[in-house]
């Protein structure tokens, strides 16, 4: 399993958003510092916004090298199917299954709910499909040689990631790993990485909307 081709036009774009989404979440960890207390246990009482740095700056060092270990967002024309694809798919989710809002340590920003909210529609959705579809199936496929097996451990990883938001409920860890094999294989198959960005977007926006909402 290779990348599939990005012109160098989308690739620049890809970048510009990826370092725009680092700032803004390091923006987000230095207001909650800024709240006041020690440094220390706000750092840790907010440790999924270090966690999504991180994968956003690996996800950045492998879509910038000579050999990038990175599925972009494709050609445009690949870009369309996927966000439409994606579309359906998500109205799909949202629903019929009706799944809770949860997002890794949900106590993130607990500073600020209003901000919060922002961060599970927007940041979360972006920095997880950087790193769970666009970068580790390319990393891990480089010695599995299975795009069928990078995808099942991409998704048990995604679970796990998953497993202290959803307090260990089993029903829900499964469904995070079946949506990650779902998105990571939409995304390989429609060679853009636009399905799961989509998909994942639809959702957690729309569960924000419902919490919103008091639904």
């Amino acid at each position: 399993m290779r990348p599939w081709y990005t012109p160098e036009v989308n690739i620049d774009w890809d970048r510009s958003i990826t370092l725009l989404i680092v700032l803004v979440t390091m923006f987000l960890l230095l207001y909650s510092v800024g709240t006041g207390g020690d440094i220390l246990t706000l750092i840790q009482q907010n440790i999924n916004l270090v966690y999504i740095i991180f994968m956003l700056g690996f996800s950045y060092t492998q879509m910038s090298g000579k050999n990038p270990n990175y599925g972009g967002i494709g050609e445009n024309k690949n870009i369309k199917r996927g966000i439409l694809l994606g579309a359906v798919v998500a109205a799909i989710m949202v629903f019929s299954a009706g799944i809770k809002l949860a997002t890794p340590l949900a106590s993130t920003l607990s500073s600020s709910e209003a901000l919060a909210l922002f961060y599970i529609a927007f940041i979360v959705p972006f920095a997880e499909e950087k790193f769970f579809g666009n970068t580790l199936p390319f990393v891990f496929d480089r010695n599995i040689k299975n795009s069928f097996v990078t995808f099942a451990l991409c998704g048990v990883l995604f679970g796990l990631f998953h497993l202290i938001a959803y307090s260990g409920n089993v029903a829900y860890i499964v469904a995070a790993i079946v949506f990650r094999f779902m998105a990571s294989y939409g995304n390989q198959e429609l060679k853009t990485s636009t399905f799961g960005w989509t998909v994942h977007y639809i959702n957690n926006i729309s569960q924000v909307a419902r919490k919103f909402m008091g639904m």
